[in-house]
Protein backbone atom coordinates (compact mmCIF):
# COMPACT_ATOMS: atom_id res chain seq x y z
CA UNK A 1 0.00 0.00 0.00
CA UNK A 2 1.11 3.23 -1.19
CA UNK A 3 1.84 6.49 0.90
CA UNK A 4 -1.57 8.30 0.07
CA UNK A 5 -3.66 5.49 0.58
CA UNK A 6 -2.38 4.69 3.70
CA UNK A 7 -2.72 8.28 5.45
CA UNK A 8 -6.53 8.59 4.23
CA UNK A 9 -7.37 5.44 5.72
CA UNK A 10 -5.89 6.78 8.83
CA UNK A 11 -7.68 9.84 8.81
CA UNK A 12 -10.86 8.31 8.14
CA UNK A 13 -10.67 6.20 11.26
CA UNK A 14 -8.43 8.67 13.43
CA UNK A 15 -12.33 10.25 14.59
CA UNK A 16 -13.03 6.79 16.02
CA UNK A 17 -10.20 6.26 17.53
CA UNK A 18 -8.55 7.72 21.42
CA UNK A 19 -5.92 10.39 21.53
CA UNK A 20 -3.15 7.59 22.24
CA UNK A 21 -4.46 5.41 20.02
CA UNK A 22 -4.15 7.78 17.45
CA UNK A 23 -0.63 8.32 18.27
CA UNK A 24 0.02 4.79 18.04
CA UNK A 25 -1.38 3.85 14.81
CA UNK A 26 0.50 6.77 13.03
CA UNK A 27 3.69 5.65 14.84
CA UNK A 28 3.36 2.29 13.60
CA UNK A 29 1.70 3.31 9.58
CA UNK A 30 5.12 5.01 9.43
CA UNK A 31 7.09 1.92 10.55
CA UNK A 32 8.71 4.04 13.31
CA UNK A 33 9.50 2.62 16.76
CA UNK A 34 9.24 3.89 20.15
CA UNK A 35 13.39 4.31 20.31
CA UNK A 36 13.44 6.31 17.25
CA UNK A 37 10.50 8.61 18.63
CA UNK A 38 12.09 8.87 21.79
CA UNK A 39 15.43 10.14 20.24
CA UNK A 40 13.59 12.62 17.96
CA UNK A 41 11.56 14.16 20.45
CA UNK A 42 13.72 13.89 23.82
CA UNK A 43 10.69 12.22 24.90
CA UNK A 44 11.29 9.41 27.24
CA UNK A 45 10.38 5.64 25.99
CA UNK A 46 8.25 5.42 29.12
CA UNK A 47 5.64 8.37 28.76
CA UNK A 48 5.27 8.18 25.04
CA UNK A 49 4.02 4.55 25.84
CA UNK A 50 1.75 6.05 28.79
CA UNK A 51 0.78 8.89 25.85
CA UNK A 52 -0.37 5.52 23.50
CA UNK A 53 -1.69 3.95 26.38
CA UNK A 54 -4.06 7.33 27.38
CA UNK A 55 -2.58 6.98 30.68
CA UNK A 56 -2.07 10.44 30.98
CA UNK A 57 -1.96 10.14 34.88
CA UNK A 58 1.43 8.44 34.41
CA UNK A 59 3.03 11.55 33.10
CA UNK A 60 5.35 13.47 35.93
CA UNK A 61 2.63 16.31 36.07
CA UNK A 62 -0.52 17.79 34.44
CA UNK A 63 1.25 20.69 32.70
CA UNK A 64 3.60 18.00 30.70
CA UNK A 65 1.11 16.91 29.12
CA UNK A 66 0.26 19.68 26.40
CA UNK A 67 3.71 19.95 25.68
CA UNK A 68 4.21 16.27 25.25
CA UNK A 69 1.20 16.10 22.66
CA UNK A 70 2.30 19.16 20.78
CA UNK A 71 5.92 17.56 20.56
CA UNK A 72 4.42 14.22 19.81
CA UNK A 73 1.85 14.91 17.34
CA UNK A 74 4.09 17.50 15.41
CA UNK A 75 7.25 15.05 15.03
CA UNK A 76 4.31 12.16 14.03
CA UNK A 77 3.00 15.07 11.69
CA UNK A 78 -0.95 15.35 13.21
CA UNK A 79 -2.93 17.80 13.60
CA UNK A 80 -1.86 18.82 17.07
CA UNK A 81 -4.71 21.60 18.13
CA UNK A 82 -7.55 18.90 17.44
CA UNK A 83 -5.51 15.98 19.59
CA UNK A 84 -5.61 18.93 22.41
CA UNK A 85 -8.79 19.60 22.10
CA UNK A 86 -9.54 16.07 22.64
CA UNK A 87 -7.19 15.68 25.42
CA UNK A 88 -9.34 18.14 27.13
CA UNK A 89 -12.53 16.83 26.42
CA UNK A 90 -10.98 13.38 28.03
CA UNK A 91 -9.24 14.98 30.94
CA UNK A 92 -10.94 15.51 34.54
CA UNK A 93 -11.84 18.92 35.32
CA UNK A 94 -8.64 19.92 37.43
CA UNK A 95 -6.40 18.81 34.92
CA UNK A 96 -8.17 20.48 32.25
CA UNK A 97 -8.02 24.08 33.45
CA UNK A 98 -4.30 23.69 33.57
CA UNK A 99 -4.10 23.03 30.04
CA UNK A 100 -6.55 26.10 29.25
CA UNK A 101 -4.94 29.32 29.39
CA UNK A 102 -7.94 31.47 29.10
CA UNK A 103 -9.81 29.72 32.02
CA UNK A 104 -8.91 31.13 35.17
CA UNK A 105 -7.23 28.59 36.83
CA UNK A 106 -9.03 27.47 40.70
CA UNK A 107 -6.65 24.35 40.85
CA UNK A 108 -4.12 24.64 44.26
CA UNK A 109 -0.86 23.92 43.44
CA UNK A 110 2.25 24.61 45.45
CA UNK A 111 4.32 27.63 43.65
CA UNK A 112 7.68 27.18 43.40
CA UNK A 113 8.45 30.74 43.79
CA UNK A 114 7.33 31.17 47.08
CA UNK A 115 10.53 29.67 48.10
CA UNK A 116 12.48 32.45 46.32
CA UNK A 117 12.26 35.07 49.30
CA UNK A 118 13.57 32.18 52.20
CA UNK A 119 16.55 30.84 49.80
CA UNK A 120 17.62 34.41 49.32
CA UNK A 121 17.74 34.99 53.21
CA UNK A 122 19.34 31.46 53.89
CA UNK A 123 22.32 32.25 51.41
CA UNK A 124 22.34 35.54 52.70
CA UNK A 125 22.50 34.63 56.42
CA UNK A 126 25.32 31.48 55.17
CA UNK A 127 27.33 34.40 53.47
CA UNK A 128 27.23 36.82 56.50
CA UNK A 129 28.06 33.38 58.86
CA UNK A 130 30.95 32.82 56.09
CA UNK A 131 32.33 36.59 56.47
CA UNK A 132 32.08 36.68 60.27
CA UNK A 133 34.04 33.29 60.64
CA UNK A 134 36.85 34.44 58.14
CA UNK A 135 37.37 37.56 60.20
CA UNK A 136 37.57 36.00 62.97
CA UNK A 137 39.78 33.35 62.11
CA UNK A 138 43.24 34.21 61.79
CA UNK A 139 44.97 33.58 58.50
CA UNK A 140 48.78 33.19 57.43
CA UNK A 141 50.05 36.88 57.03
CA UNK A 142 51.18 36.19 53.05
CA UNK A 143 54.69 37.33 52.16
CA UNK A 144 55.48 38.90 48.54
CA UNK A 145 58.69 35.99 48.49
CA UNK A 146 57.44 32.62 49.23
CA UNK A 147 59.82 30.20 51.07
CA UNK A 148 61.59 27.40 50.67
CA UNK A 149 61.21 24.83 49.38
CA UNK A 150 57.24 24.34 48.24
CA UNK A 151 55.78 20.96 47.23
CA UNK A 152 54.18 21.04 44.01
CA UNK A 153 51.20 18.60 43.43
CA UNK A 154 50.98 16.26 39.94
CA UNK A 155 48.33 13.93 38.59
CA UNK A 156 50.99 11.43 38.24
CA UNK A 157 51.01 9.90 41.62
CA UNK A 158 54.02 12.04 42.72
CA UNK A 159 55.95 11.13 46.12
CA UNK A 160 57.02 13.61 48.69
CA UNK A 161 58.06 16.52 47.14
CA UNK A 162 60.07 17.04 50.55
CA UNK A 163 62.58 14.99 51.84
CA UNK A 164 61.92 12.92 55.29
CA UNK A 165 63.94 13.12 57.70
CA UNK A 166 65.86 9.60 58.78
CA UNK A 167 65.05 8.61 62.36
CA UNK A 168 68.41 6.84 62.78
CA UNK A 169 69.73 10.60 62.20
CA UNK A 170 67.45 12.18 64.45
CA UNK A 171 67.75 9.65 67.26
CA UNK A 172 69.46 10.61 70.45
CA UNK A 173 73.14 9.63 70.94
CA UNK A 174 74.26 7.46 73.35
CA UNK A 175 77.08 9.16 75.23
CA UNK A 176 79.79 6.82 76.46
CA UNK A 177 79.67 7.78 80.10
CA UNK A 178 75.71 6.77 80.27
CA UNK A 179 75.54 4.38 83.36
CA UNK A 180 76.04 0.90 82.45
CA UNK A 181 72.08 -0.31 84.12
CA UNK A 182 70.14 2.59 81.91
CA UNK A 183 67.81 0.89 79.27
CA UNK A 184 68.35 1.74 75.58
CA UNK A 185 65.70 4.00 74.56
CA UNK A 186 62.80 2.41 72.58
CA UNK A 187 61.62 2.25 69.08
CA UNK A 188 58.53 4.51 69.89
CA UNK A 189 60.62 6.82 72.24
CA UNK A 190 62.88 7.33 68.98
CA UNK A 191 60.32 7.59 66.46
CA UNK A 192 59.08 10.61 68.78
CA UNK A 193 62.28 12.09 69.36
CA UNK A 194 62.57 12.40 65.54
CA UNK A 195 58.40 13.67 65.22
CA UNK A 196 59.64 16.57 67.40
CA UNK A 197 62.82 17.11 65.77
CA UNK A 198 61.46 17.47 62.54
CA UNK A 199 58.54 19.84 63.49
CA UNK A 200 55.27 18.57 61.25
CA UNK A 201 55.16 16.43 58.46
CA UNK A 202 51.54 16.44 56.60
CA UNK A 203 50.94 13.31 54.31
CA UNK A 204 47.59 13.78 52.38
CA UNK A 205 46.01 10.66 49.72
CA UNK A 206 43.56 12.35 46.97
CA UNK A 207 40.39 10.38 46.95
CA UNK A 208 38.97 12.14 44.14
CA UNK A 209 38.96 15.66 41.79
CA UNK A 210 39.34 18.87 44.77
CA UNK A 211 41.48 21.58 45.54
CA UNK A 212 43.53 23.16 48.22
CA UNK A 213 45.16 26.28 49.78
CA UNK A 214 47.97 25.20 51.76
CA UNK A 215 50.08 27.77 54.09
CA UNK A 216 53.13 26.45 55.88
CA UNK A 217 54.19 28.00 58.68
CA UNK A 218 53.86 31.82 57.62
CA UNK A 219 54.80 31.47 54.67
CA UNK A 220 52.90 32.58 51.43
CA UNK A 221 49.79 30.28 50.45
CA UNK A 222 49.70 28.58 47.63
CA UNK A 223 46.71 26.62 45.70
CA UNK A 224 46.89 23.14 44.61
CA UNK A 225 44.65 20.97 41.94
CA UNK A 226 44.20 17.50 43.51
CA UNK A 227 43.71 14.76 41.12
CA UNK A 228 42.57 11.13 42.40
CA UNK A 229 45.96 9.16 43.46
CA UNK A 230 48.14 11.84 44.40
CA UNK A 231 49.93 11.47 47.22
CA UNK A 232 51.67 14.88 48.92
CA UNK A 233 53.50 15.54 51.60
CA UNK A 234 54.49 19.16 53.42
CA UNK A 235 56.91 19.94 56.21
CA UNK A 236 56.56 22.71 59.05
CA UNK A 237 57.88 23.80 61.34
CA UNK A 238 55.14 24.10 63.64
CA UNK A 239 51.64 25.17 61.58
CA UNK A 240 50.12 24.42 58.56
CA UNK A 241 46.97 25.24 57.42
CA UNK A 242 44.89 23.49 54.72
CA UNK A 243 41.67 25.31 53.10
CA UNK A 244 40.14 22.83 51.45
CA UNK A 245 37.34 22.57 48.88
CA UNK A 246 36.01 19.04 49.48
CA UNK A 247 37.11 17.38 52.99
CA UNK A 248 35.71 14.09 52.15
CA UNK A 249 38.69 14.44 48.85
CA UNK A 250 41.65 13.86 50.94
CA UNK A 251 43.01 11.48 53.83
CA UNK A 252 45.29 13.14 56.40
CA UNK A 253 48.20 11.89 58.25
CA UNK A 254 50.23 14.38 60.95
CA UNK A 255 53.98 13.20 61.66
CA UNK A 256 52.68 9.15 60.87
CA UNK A 257 49.13 9.42 62.52
CA UNK A 258 45.85 9.70 60.39
CA UNK A 259 43.53 12.66 61.42
CA UNK A 260 39.96 12.19 61.20
CA UNK A 261 38.09 14.56 59.03
CA UNK A 262 34.30 15.38 60.50
CA UNK A 263 32.29 17.15 58.15
CA UNK A 264 29.93 16.74 55.48
CA UNK A 265 31.32 15.21 52.20
CA UNK A 266 31.84 17.70 49.66
CA UNK A 267 31.73 20.69 51.75
CA UNK A 268 35.08 22.72 51.98
CA UNK A 269 36.96 23.10 55.04
CA UNK A 270 39.52 25.30 56.85
CA UNK A 271 41.88 23.52 59.00
CA UNK A 272 44.47 24.62 61.39
CA UNK A 273 47.22 21.49 62.46
CA UNK A 274 49.90 21.63 64.69
CA UNK A 275 51.90 19.10 66.72
CA UNK A 276 48.80 18.20 68.32
CA UNK A 277 46.91 17.81 65.46
CA UNK A 278 43.59 19.49 64.46
CA UNK A 279 43.68 23.44 66.39
CA UNK A 280 39.98 23.40 67.55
Amino acid sequence: MDQEPLQATTEETAASLSVGAWLRQRREARHLTLEAASEATKITKTYLTALEDDRFQDLPAPAYLQGFIRTYAAYLELPVEELLSRVELVQPPSQTERLHNGTPQRVRSFRWELLLLPLVLLGALLVSTLFQHTASTPRPRLLLKPPEPQPVSSSARLAAVQPRTSSAALAPAVSSDQPAGTPEPSAEQVRAASRAAAGLMLSMRVKRHSTVTVTIDEGASQEYVLEAGDRIEWKATSLITLDLSDIGSVELELNGKPIVLSGQTRRSAYLMLDAQGVVP
